[in-house]
Parts: C-alpha cells; sequence; structure tokens
C-alpha cells in the first residue's frame, strides 16, 4: 500500500540518518506518492511562499469522484527535547501557525501538520486525541511502521499554542496525530462513507455530539463538493493546469468550496 510503503521509508531513514534534514524527507516522500500514483498531486512552495502561506506544500488526494485538498507544514521532530520552539515559529508576517490555518480558510483547505518521527504512538491516547477519526481507523493502523504523521493545526494551535506554555516533548504530538498509512484505508472508497468514518463513532451517529466535534465535522463537509464529473476529466485539468489549476477552481459561484472539482461546462473557472 502507497502510503504505508512511505511512511515505513521515512520511519527507516530516520533510524540509520537521525540528523537528516526534514526538507530532504519532504522532497522525497512528495516524490515517491506522485510518481507512483496519479490521483495524489501536490504543490511544493517556496521559502518565500512559506513565508506568507505558512506551508511547505498543498496536497490534493483524488477518489473517484472527489478530491481532498490540504495544506501542509513539516516539521521533524526532536527525540528528547522541547518541541515548542518548533510549534511557535514566527516570522514578520506573524506566526506560522496563524499563517498557515489563515491561508487554509482561504482555500477552503484543511490545515496540518506533517510529523517526521519513529516514535511509536499510543493507541488509547491517540484514540482519545483525534476524537473526530473513528477508533477503528487507528486502530487498523496500529501495528504498521510509521515515520510520517499528520495532526490538526487547529488541534496545536489550541491544546499547545493557546495554553500556558510547557514543554512539549515528541510523543505528546504523536499521540495526537496520525499515520499517513491511514489514507489507505480511506482513499478507495466514497465520500460519504469517508466522512461517516472519518468524523462519526457508531454511538455518534445516533446521538448528539460535542460542540467542537460539530465544528470538525461542519469544517470537513463544507470542504467537499459533490459533482458527477468522472475523474478522467479531472486527471485531464490538473495535467494542463499543473501551475495554476489549484488557484483556477477552487471558487464555484465566487463561494471559497476547497477540496473542489470543477463542472466541465463552467468554463470561466477554468
Amino acid at each position: 500500500m502507497l502510503f504505508h510503503s512511505a511512511s515505513q521509508y521515512c520511519y527507516n531513514w530516520l533510524e540509520s540518518q537521525p540528523h537528516v534534514k526534514e526538507e530532504s524527507i519532504t522532497d522525497w516522500l512528495l516524490y515517491y506518492i506522485s510518481t507512483y500514483s496519479d490521483k495524489i498531486i501536490y504543490r511544493a512552495f517556496s521559502r518565500n511562499e512559506e513565508e506568507l502561506n505558512g506551508s511547505d506544500w498543498e496536497w490534493w488526494i483524488l477518489t473517484e469522484t472527489y478530491a481532498f485538498r490540504f495544506l501542509i507544514q513539516a516539521k521533524k521532530l526532536k527525540e528528547n527535547a522541547d518541541n515548542y520552539p518548533n510549534l511557535s515559529y514566527n516570522n514578520r508576517h506573524g506566526m506560522q501557525i496563524d499563517l498557515l490555518i489563515n491561508s487554509a480558510s482561504k482555500k477552503g483547505a484543511i490545515p496540518f501538520y506533517a510529523f517526521y518521527s519513529c516514535q511509536k504512538p499510543e493507541i488509547e491516547k491517540q484514540i482519545k486525541n483525534i476524537s473526530y477519526i473513528d477508533k477503528s481507523a487507528l486502530e487498523w493502523c496500529k501495528p504498521c511502521i510509521k515515520g510520517c504523521f499528520l495532526s490538526s493545526a487547529h488541534w496545536i494551535k489550541e491544546k499547545i499554542l493557546d495554553a500556558p506554555r510547557k514543554r512539549i516533548s515528541e510523543i505528546e504530538l504523536v499521540n495526537a496525530s496520525f499515520g499517513i498509512s491511514i489514507f489507505d484505508f480511506y482513499t478507495k472508497e466514497t465520500i460519504k462513507e469517508v466522512t461517516n468514518k472519518l468524523f462519526f463513532t457508531k454511538k455518534e451517529r445516533k446521538t448528539s455530539l460535542h460542540p467542537l466535534r460539530v465544528q470538525l465535522i461542519e469544517d470537513m463537509k463544507s470542504h467537499i463538493l459533490s459533482t458527477d464529473l468522472s475523474v478522467t476529466f479531472f486527471e485531464k485539468i490538473c495535467k494542463e493546469y499543473t501551475l495554476t489549476f489549484f488557484e483556477r477552481i477552487c471558487y464555484t459561484n465566487h463561494t471559497p468550496i476547497g477540496l473542489c472539482i470543477a463542472y466541465p461546462n463552467r468554463k470561466s473557472i477554468l
């Protein structure tokens, strides 16, 4: 499975070469995944662009009829050290995490941190911290060898940066993240199945939800546009507009939709 093999390679690389730069891992990860799948498309940002939008790359993951849009900021976690400074990084434009979240909001994307780490997450704490992902998905991924994790930028801001300053360990961040291998669990399913499995437990499908989780669910739903467009046409658009298609198809009726697919008859979009 593609994301499993990529994450395991990151793990092996970090184990054998602990001082490898996060930029090297990122370059390889994006190249490898996009090379072996035509349904995963990325745009890496320059340093100047990163200063403005707070992200290292934009990621589109296509399913049979839908596309997920992410903005990602990568961090190599430090073992036996405080990781807070890495998360609280700022430049002349502001705090990196605020730039990431605001840029994602404007683009209709989902902001994530990608953590490179060899730490093995504690499944019980993962389930507690990542309540917006179904328990079965996390447990399915438990035995996997993982070197690349994703964590919600909103969670990091609320639970770490907006809280009183404290030392942040590597395992604490890994326990609030899920391995990218989880994407192998979802990419072949319909958006309805993904939304249900990713954001609802069986009990919650029948009962009221905590307000924070309601917000997470609604945020996710707002990033999805359902169409009957075929994958073939969308891939054609991606190839023809490699450099600019991210910006060209992110609005329909002047409303940011994110994670979107353009309609063939909407020439004004293209």
